[in-house]
């Protein structure tokens, strides 16, 4: 159903209601979304975003480190590298953005987003050895799917 109140249709609501800026309301149809589809993880992202914008960060912290961990299969990079990026951006008047960046990277050093992301960061820092190695690094083992 595209209509009512499919999960698919508080999805795309909240998702509208985020845009605005309207985050309150956004986190009440994530969360239903959340109650109704568990394990579609890659949808409580929205819900962390939001939660970060109204100042719950810890509660957006727990919900990114949980689909952190339910996104085990390759396929899920791109929802570990999205939370890398998120958790690393949360915390950067902590540590800079390349260190938590460095960290998740240890978890999944196959990610190739992820990799990109912080060689990205590293060159953006001024770290240039290591933006060319990491570069490098994947531009020689890029999957190729095809």
């Amino acid at each position: 159903r595209l209509t009512g109140e499919s999960p698919e249709s508080q999805l795309c609501h909240g998702l509208l209601l985020q845009k605005r800026e309207n985050h309150l309301l956004a986190i009440k149809e994530f969360k239903k979304v959340q109650t109704t589809l568990p394990e579609r993880y890659e949808c409580w992202l929205p819900l962390a975003d939001s939660l970060v914008k109204t100042g719950k960060k810890k509660s957006a912290e727990k919900l990114y480190l949980a689909a952190w961990n339910k996104a085990e299969n390759w396929e899920d990079g791109w929802v570990r590298t999205r939370i890398a990026i998120s958790m690393a951006e949360l915390n950067k008047n902590e540590i800079p953005i390349y260190q938590t960046l460095e960290g998740y990277r240890s978890k999944d050093p196959e990610n190739e987003g992820l990799g990109y992301a912080l060689a990205s960061n590293y060159e953006s820092w001024g770290k240039k050895k290591e933006a060319r190695e990491l570069f490098s690094e994947f531009t020689q083992t890029f999957r190729n799917d095809n």
